[in-house]
């Protein structure tokens, strides 16, 4: 790519803030920066330490493994809180993001000062949809690492969600205190949970049983309870 600023990799530093967790294979990646060249250049933010990535974090780990000494870049003044929103409006609407990584690039925008509609608005996601987003930040790590490994479906986390939202201190208990929102024995339905399920030499436990039987006993209960 001509006509923008080659900057040396040792001067680009990755965000410590980055949304993504994981960058994803950049097999494919790396060998069309090898071949061509890195054609979508990275915007960055000059600071004392050197250059900070704020769009580009798989373009710049693509590009090293191909062995790129410098990279196209485009700069941001610091504090352009204008183009720092550009740049977080155009990673939440990546559609190969996680549903965390996009709920913190949703919590991103709505500290930078954002409203739940003005979010959807500008990213064409339902307002539902992103305050349901929001709402998983609110869970327990472990129930959050749950949803990253697949283990918790997105529909039974944001109903874990909405219990510990319930409570007000983002506790183990919810508004009801029969109904604890941790996946533990204290649960009313860790005895379901418990007998149902076979699979903990395969799956990791949380509590008494696997997330997958621990979701399908919640859905029983709420279908049980819905009649």
């Amino acid at each position: 790519m001509t006509g923008l600023p080659q900057i040396p990799v040792e001067r680009i530093f990755p965000n410590p803030d980055n949304i993504r967790r994981d960058l994803g294979d950049l097999t494919e990646l790396s060998a069309s920066i090898r071949a061509r060249g890195l054609l979508q250049p990275l915007v960055v933010e000059q600071t004392q330490r050197g250059w900070l990535i704020l769009d580009g974090h798989r373009r710049y780990q693509a590009a090293l493994d191909a062995g790129a000494q410098a990279l196209p870049c485009i700069g941001v003044r610091p504090g352009d809180a204008e183009h720092r929103d550009t740049v977080m409006l155009a990673a939440a609407m990546h559609k190969d993001l996680s549903t965390l990584e996009q709920a913190n690039a949703f919590r991103r925008l709505r500290d930078g000062g954002m409203t739940v509609p003005e979010i959807s608005k500008r990213t064409g996601y339902s307002a539902r949809t992103v305050a349901a987003r929001l709402s998983l930040l609110a869970l327990p790590e472990e129930a959050q690492d749950m949803v990253a490994d697949g283990e918790l479906t997105v529909t039974a986390a944001v109903d874990l969600a909405r219990q510990v939202a319930a409570d007000g201190r983002g506790e183990a208990r919810t508004a009801s205190a029969a109904r604890p929102a941790h996946f533990t024995t204290s649960h009313p339905l860790a005895g379901a949970a418990r007998a149902l399920c076979t699979h903990l030499a395969d799956r990791r436990a949380v509590g008494p049983a696997c997330g997958q039987c621990w979701e399908r006993v919640i859905r029983d209960d709420e279908e049980a309870h819905a009649c």
